[in-house]
């Protein structure tokens, strides 16, 4: 799939997330973004784009703190919630976990409020996740958790949101269905 295409499918994400009022990238940037991350580390694009979406809406300063999703509306103040937790947070577009991702990157945690590097861990984290599983949905699941009934389930989530963007789009002479 050329990047073209690839940016095409990703704009259903991304015109998800603006219609949500969760977007705060331009939809085409985070959807180039994507696409040449992955390129760059060799999975696909539709695959780092699913656990975008599953993780944050497409949100770049989304954080997790205890099991609290939070959506703070600038980079400052999600940085200051992050501070002031040490690190504690899943963080980001694909919700990087900073006390086990953070120091095997040499990270600080508001690194991972950059999309750009958010993105590059979540797909080396992905690429190494399912090396330790090739050819099923559990090394897909790990990206998330290696306990297994959590990483079946989360292998389903973004399985269902991968089918979702790779299914043929209506061309613009028919109607959608009711």
């Amino acid at each position: 799939m050329g990047l073209w295409s690839t940016a095409t499918t990703f704009a259903t994400i991304a015109i998800l997330a603006v219609a949500s009022g969760r977007a705060a990238a331009q939809p085409q940037t985070l959807t180039l973004m994507v696409a040449a991350v992955a390129a760059d580390v060799g999975i696909a694009p539709e695959l780092l784009g699913a656990i975008v979406w599953v993780e944050s809406r497409g949100w770049p300063w989304a954080l997790n703190i205890n099991g609290s999703l939070l959506r703070p509306y600038t980079r400052a103040k999600a940085a200051a919630l992050v501070r002031a937790r040490s690190g504690h947070a899943d963080i980001g577009l694909a919700q990087i976990h900073y006390p086990i991702w953070g120091p095997v990157f040499g990270l600080q945690p508001e690194d991972l409020l950059d999309p750009w590097t958010n993105l590059h861990v979540a797909a080396v984290i992905l690429k190494h996740a399912r090396g330790q599983a090739p050819g099923s949905g559990g090394g897909l699941g790990r990206y998330h958790s290696s306990t297994p009934w959590r990483k079946w389930g989360y292998a389903r989530n973004v399985a269902t949101v991968v089918r979702a963007l790779r299914a043929p789009r209506l061309g613009s002479d028919r109607a959608p269905s009711p």
